[in-house]
């Protein structure tokens, strides 16, 4: 079942306001009269232009409605996922959609209908990401990055918890000191000038320059703020990857810019910015239609691997019955790596070579066959062509046709590429054209 958990706490800590989905813990079924809640909520970087997340709940009080105003600058932190009840339903990865800073709060009553509803800032380590800063970074020469930001963040914010984990060769080799004035000017100049220290290649977002115009693959430092935590993180420090199940995914996986895929679960507060998600390898469902041709291309995942999460999209409406109204959208990029001369790299080639799979043949005696997928396996044998040779090849002449039609011999994509040995022909001389029938004598 749903679950969703909110709370409103002042500055010293002390709840004020409270509404759950589950009063008796996970475990337990839900509350039936649990109020309905909206949830539009956002987590990426510093750098990403993201808009504020909201929060709606709906059959409010006549009280809350008169004191909402109270709630402005309250800390709030949104649970969600799924609790105990349905069959693939997974309470472990109920957790933490949002946590930040009510930014404004305002109720409303019309007809019948009292709503509240809150805009949220995520990140409680200072009123709001655009509020005037006062950060200074001396770097000196010769120190890491990780050491000065430390130095700077520890002293301005003592109660905030440093999650630090970037790459070891992010150095100057000249003194440095800079003003900046906000979170988003910081995390603007920590990905400029980690940028500039670590140029791979083709840029991994957006395709932007480094200030010395060398195109970069390397995502730079992102900084990511969660209630009373600060990340900063690069992608180079590898932590173990979360695997995302067959049974969490809510259709496919696609494309949503250069080396970065978008993928939509099932709500869950278990995976934030930063993290590393593991696409599963295999098919999700087994169906009449696996017997049919290009089956594996209809019911198999486009993507596969290892990606770094770096925008998570948490879409929720308690009592929408549909299957998109209780999501999580992660936007991620392919994992970053490190190379033989220790330089944060992306993996270009995430799939190795292909190689032709045949599929389906003809009666014993000769060996055809229909090229219909273009897999990462080894050479095909004719097991994997689905013949059953009831006895010994012949001794003496054995034959096949390249590049006929269906219910021909064979199809060899592309037709360029199209040789004897790719259908399982030995053969002496130069490999036939297309469409040329072939004779060999293994005796000559």
């Amino acid at each position: 079942m749903r679950y969703y958990d909110l709370q409103v706490a002042n500055s010293s800590g002390t709840l004020t306001k409270h509404w759950t989905s589950h009063p008796n813990g996970l475990s337990n079924p839900p509350d039936a009269g649990a109020l309905k809640v909206e949830i539009d909520a956002y987590n990426g970087s510093q750098t990403m232009p993201l808009p504020g997340s909201w929060v709606r709940v709906w059959g409010i009080s006549l009280a809350d409605i008169g004191q909402a105003a109270d709630l402005n600058n309250k800390d709030l932190v949104v649970r969600g996922g799924m609790g105990k009840g349905l069959p693939l339903a997974n309470p472990t990865q109920a957790g933490v959609l949002i946590q930040g800073r009510i930014q404004q709060a305002f109720a409303n009553w019309i007809g019948t209908t009292m709503t509240l509803d809150l805009i949220v800032v995520a990140g409680s380590v200072a009123a709001g990401t655009g509020a005037a800063q006062n950060f200074v970074m001396n770097w000196p020469a010769k120190t890491k990055m990780s050491t000065a930001l430390t130095n700077m963040l520890t002293p301005l914010f003592p109660s905030a918890k440093l999650n630090i984990n970037i790459s070891e060769q992010l150095q100057n080799s000249y003194n440095e000191l800079h003003y900046i004035g906000t979170w988003g000017q910081l995390a603007d100049y920590l990905l400029q000038q980690s940028r500039r220290i670590l140029n791979t290649g083709p840029a991994l977002v957006g395709q932007w320059n480094t200030p010395n115009n060398a195109l970069s693959q390397y995502p730079g430092v992102q900084v990511h703020l969660d209630g009373k935590s600060i990340n900063v993180f690069d992608g180079t420090t590898q932590a173990k990857a979360k695997q995302i199940s067959l049974y969490d995914l809510v259709g496919q996986p696609t494309w949503i810019g250069p080396q970065t895929i978008q993928a939509t679960c099932v709500m869950r507060g278990d995976i934030n910015v930063g993290d590393f998600i593991k696409l599963p390898p295999t098919r999700a469902i087994v169906t009449s239609a696996s017997l049919s041709s290009y089956s594996k291309q209809r019911q198999d995942l486009i993507f596969q691997g290892v990606f770094m999460v770096n925008k998570v999209h948490h879409v929720g409406n308690y009592k929408d019955p549909g299957p998109l109204s209780w999501v999580t959208v992660l936007d991620a990029a392919i994992q970053v790596q490190t190379d033989s001369a220790g330089q944060a790299s992306i993996q270009t080639d995430p799939n190795p070579p292909l190689k032709p799979v045949a599929v389906g043949g003809t009666p014993p005696g000769t060996v055809t066959a229909t090229i219909t997928s273009m897999e990462p396996t080894p050479a095909p044998t004719a097991q994997d062509a689905g013949l059953t040779l009831s006895s010994p090849a012949p001794s003496g002449m054995f034959s096949g046709v390249v590049g006929g039609g269906f219910g021909g011999a064979g199809i060899i994509p592309p037709p360029a590429s199209a040789t004897s040995t790719t259908v399982g022909l030995k053969q002496s001389a130069p490999a036939p054209s297309l469409g040329q029938a072939i004779t060999t004598n293994p005796g000559t």
